[in-house]
């Protein structure tokens, strides 16, 4: 199974840098876990380089997934989002977004963990997209990075409503996160909000 590659932008000291790292194919799955019955394949180069085993159980590739985190500190985008999977399948919720946050963290507004949150209603029912991501800022505040990634994806999805209001009240919750972990959302929310006051 041939991995794909995709974007990341980390903060440094001196800014945003763009980064190329290996991707796992997307997964047909809701937040709930589920996954599609063609979903079983040879193990991927990643399961390989964790000592992962086609029959392992759920609970034996966390503990291997998180021994290869213990091992290797740098940030790996798979990694975090097979163990945001493999925890949501054990009914640990809380375990599985605390991994979301870590990838939304290091991945600005990641597509693939919003649509995931979103319950893959980006681009097909807003209102349930919005409804959705909502339930996650109230149930886990907390996690910052998820809870602003959340808001200014709201605040896209109210715009293409057409509900500016709305829109720009979510965006100015954002901003006053500024300086504080989560301050590079707080400036994607200050753009989205300039662009939205900028349009007819």
């Amino acid at each position: 199974m041939k991995l794909g590659r995709r974007k990341l932008l980390f903060a440094l000291p001196f800014g945003l840098v763009s980064l190329t790292c290996p991707l796992l194919p997307a997964r047909s799955e809701s937040f709930s876990g589920r996954v599609s019955v063609n979903e079983k394949q040879a193990a991927s180069p990643l399961e390989n380089s964790c000592g992962i085993n086609a029959d392992d159980s759920a609970r034996e590739k966390i503990n291997k997934y998180n021994a290869y985190l213990n091992e290797n500190p740098d940030f790996n985008w798979a990694v975090h989002n097979e163990l945001r999977h493999l925890y949501i399948t054990t009914g640990d919720e809380r375990s599985s977004l605390e991994h979301c946050d870590i990838l939304l963290h290091f991945s600005l507004a990641d597509e693939y963990i919003l649509n995931i949150l979103s319950g893959w209603k980006i681009g097909h029912d807003s209102n349930k997209a919005i409804s959705n991501l909502l339930y996650y800022t109230k149930a886990y505040p907390d996690l910052k990075y998820l809870e602003a990634a959340c808001f200014v994806e709201m605040g896209d999805l109210y715009a293409g409503l057409g509900n500016r209001k709305q829109a720009r009240e979510v965006y100015l919750q954002v901003i006053e996160l500024r300086g504080t972990i989560a301050s590079r959302y707080a400036f994607l929310a200050q753009a989205r909000l300039e662009t939205l006051e900028h349009t007819v």
